[in-house]
């Protein structure tokens, strides 16, 4: 499984499917910042499943079977090409263009 995300709701989605999957082996987080991942995998020590920070998120969604986003990007996400067939996507969060920006009145 592959989170894209690193803040609460990825917290939460940890939570969610290794509680829900028991097969569940291994858990990667990647995020924009790398330390937001790695610091967020290192809190789950206690779970079955391995947690890991991705480094590589295109090579982290070619090995997914699973993948879901908390984020909310500035720039639309396209996972088409680095995507298995048979991926079960969660897409949570939006691409929103002024996500972040000062905006002008």
């Amino acid at each position: 499984m592959l989170i894209v995300g690193a803040g609460t709701v990825a917290a939460s989605l940890v939570k969610a499917y290794a509680a829900l999957f028991a097969g569940l082996r291994r858990i990667a987080i990647w995020a924009r910042r790398p330390q937001q991942a790695e610091a967020l995998a290192a809190g789950f020590f206690d779970l079955p499943q391995e947690v890991v920070a991705a480094p590589d998120l295109a090579a982290a969604r070619a090995e997914a079977d699973i993948v879901s986003t908390a984020a909310l990007p500035h720039e639309p996400v396209n996972f088409v090409e680095w995507i298995k067939p048979g991926t079960h996507f969660d897409l949570i969060g939006a691409y929103k263009a002024d996500y972040g920006r000062p905006t002008t009145r």
